[in-house]
């Protein structure tokens, strides 16, 4: 796996462009990759919520209104899925790159601490061969 970074300021925004590549003589099935963040704008009182591409975290009324982050997928020639889940519910080893097993489910969003994914399901990747995927973090 390699990954790129771009920062376009005017946009507020970090392209993340991320190459997978199978490196070995036979295809694997059931490739999955996740990107997390644990925003943190204002921790209990933070608003939440997912679209099927876009996980959001921001301040609707704390201390720092108008305040968040969001990560959006930005290739869409794969299924993608977007979640929130409660910080206490987070579990990091579900960011990276997996063969197998299903994200979490999403949930419904109130004011607590949260944070969010977004996974691509990229499914088989032919031996020797790359998949392309991009995300974006841009702050709200």
């Amino acid at each position: 796996m390699t990954q790129t970074f771009l920062r376009d300021a005017l946009e507020k925004e970090i392209i993340i462009t991320v190459t997978i590549r199978n490196q070995t003589t036979t295809a694997i099935t059931g490739v999955k990759f996740t990107r997390s963040f644990d925003a943190d704008v204002v921790d209990a009182s933070d608003y939440a919520g997912a679209t099927k591409a876009s996980a959001f975290i921001y301040d609707k009324y704390g201390g720092e209104p108008g305040r968040g982050l969001e990560l959006s997928a930005r290739t869409y020639t794969y299924v993608t899925n977007a979640e929130i889940v409660p910080y206490t519910n987070f579990d990091p080893a579900v960011t990276g790159c997996t063969a197998a097993g299903a994200s979490p489910n999403g949930l419904a969003p109130v004011f607590q601490d949260w944070t969010g994914r977004v996974t691509y399901t990229i499914g088989t990747i032919a031996a020797s061969a790359s998949k392309i995927i991009k995300f974006v973090y841009r702050v709200m």
